[in-house]
């Protein structure tokens, strides 16, 4: 039988002792440099507080078999295998040593954290209501304690609502190697789709504009708007309505209040009128017409208020019927009657 293995271990001692043939097969290394796809340059590596690297190294000739062993000049990385983990701020020289004896240097950069900062902001600060935040153009940067500095997209956004109008702050957050956590903010306004709010106005007055005293306001029929600067008109209905006093004889204004806007408009109030018996259409004199609002009334195509029922009891009977009708057709004819209870 053949053995292969090295001629410096025990193998090559057994074999000796044992008369095996024995095959030296051990490949010794005449150059050992860094895998530069790990490295910043030629010997140099920077590392982050708390982060692990694994080195690996171009060895001369490539089937060399020789094993590398890793020395630190200080405690500022610990080192298991291959494998290097910083742990404070500052250099530390490491020596990689063939089985050959060859050996080579290089430099850790420990580096620490001290804070991020934006280096570009999003190109769009303006995010109109219910869209994403959008983040293009966005970097974000890590500052370290040796004044040096590198792009990162590490990191997580927090702080957006995209259904609430206004200006929002936003916080992007940066988890070091060391498990730190870094943050910085800058601010978004999300706006209105249907543009900006330039004040309210009035649509459709209100049906009853004349009002006679201890009459309660009636708005019904008023119709206001929202107006934007798009041109677009909302019908609102959470405004404060002031002005309006039901003692006070005249014009008055009334004012419609939202927010910093306001809008009025104006209704009078006067005494209240006397009606005379017969006068149910209320217009101030007795004629044909009541005749005929009677007449209306009793057909149930029109209905009475308490005061129009007490004037269309010409006869004085308490109750309204075709004969209060013909009783003020008489007196309209001039005949000898009155009207009301005789």
């Amino acid at each position: 039988m053949t053995a292969y293995g090295y001629t410096e271990s025990y193998a090559k001692q057994y074999c000796d002792e044992k008369g095996i043939n024995f095959v030296d097969n051990h490949v010794l290394s005449q150059g050992i440099a860094l895998d530069q796809t790990h490295c910043t340059n030629e010997d140099y590596i920077i590392m982050d507080l708390g982060e692990t690297n694994e080195v690996k190294f171009d060895v001369y000739p490539l089937n060399s078999n020789d094993v590398i062993s890793l020395t630190s000049d200080n405690t500022r990385v610990t080192i298991n295998g291959m494998h290097i983990t910083s742990k404070s701020a500052g250099d530390s020289v490491i020596t990689a040593t063939a089985t050959s004896g060859v050996e080579y240097t290089f430099t850790i950069h420990n580096r620490s954290v001290k804070n991020v900062s934006i280096k570009t902001l999003p190109e769009n600060l303006k995010i109109t209501q219910g869209n994403e935040l959008d983040l293009t153009g966005f970097v974000l940067q890590v500052n370290y304690n040796d004044n040096s500095d590198a792009v990162t997209d590490n990191y997580t956004i927090s702080g957006f609502d995209k259904d609430t109008i206004g200006v929002q702050t936003i916080t992007a957050s940066y988890v070091g190697a060391n498990g730190s956590t870094y943050k910085t903010t800058f601010n978004v306004e999300v706006v209105d789709p249907r543009g900006n709010l330039t004040g309210i106005s009035i649509k459709q007055y209100p049906q009853k504009l004349k009002y006679v005293k201890y009459d309660a306001l009636d708005l019904s029929g008023l119709i206001v708007v929202e107006n934007y600067d798009s041109g677009l008109e909302i019908e609102i209905t959470d405004y404060k309505v002031t002005g309006y006093n039901a003692l006070k004889l005249g014009k008055q204004t009334i004012k419609i209040t939202k927010g910093e806007y306001t809008v009025t408009f104006e209704v009078e109030v006067t005494e209240k009128p006397v009606y005379a018996i017969g006068d149910t259409n209320l217009d101030g004199i007795v004629s044909i017409r009541d005749v005929t609002a009677i007449q209306r009334h009793i057909a149930e195509l029109e209905l009475f208020s308490d005061e129009q029922l007490a004037l269309a009891d010409t006869n004085g009977d308490g109750e309204i019927n075709i004969s209060d009708a013909t009783h003020l057709q008489m007196y309209l004819a001039e005949y000898d009657v009155v009207l009301g209870k005789q």
